[in-house]
């Protein structure tokens, strides 16, 4: 799903509250709209949001900081630790693969890597920029 349809869906949520049942009714036909041109159905939206309390949206100021072994040596250099090109990258590369594909388990847990360590191999990074693409 792209940030324009995104933002409309997020629109046509808020509608859903209306007063007028019309409305409301037209607003929930058009999300499901929105859901099936992406190729995802409610169960899949919600358990994409459900997943990961840490998802990609989740301002790093937010996420929950992994405990780290104080012995563990981290080559920060050798790491892609920069959160905002990240972000976008792994918006961007979730936004172009469809949910419950392979590729998007893969993006899943490279996500997950990212969140409990701060950072990304060379070979991730490269994975998902690719994937952004």
């Amino acid at each position: 799903m792209d940030a324009k349809s995104k933002s409309l869906f997020i629109k046509l949520m808020s509608m859903t509250t209306s007063s007028h049942d019309g409305e409301a009714l037209v607003a929930i036909r058009k999300a499901n709209a929105i859901l099936a041109e992406a190729n995802v159905n409610w169960e899949e939206f919600l358990a994409a949001l459900d997943q990961s309390k840490s998802s990609y949206m989740t301002p790093p100021s937010k996420r929950p900081q992994a405990k780290r072994d104080p012995t563990e040596f981290h080559d920060v250099d050798a790491k892609h630790h920069d959160s905002t090109t990240i972000d976008i990258m792994f918006e961007k590369a979730f936004d172009r693969t469809p949910s419950g594909s392979s590729f998007y388990e893969f993006l899943q847990s490279v996500h997950d890597y990212y969140v409990q360590r701060g950072y990304h191999t060379d070979k991730q990074y490269q994975a998902i920029r690719r994937a952004a693409r």
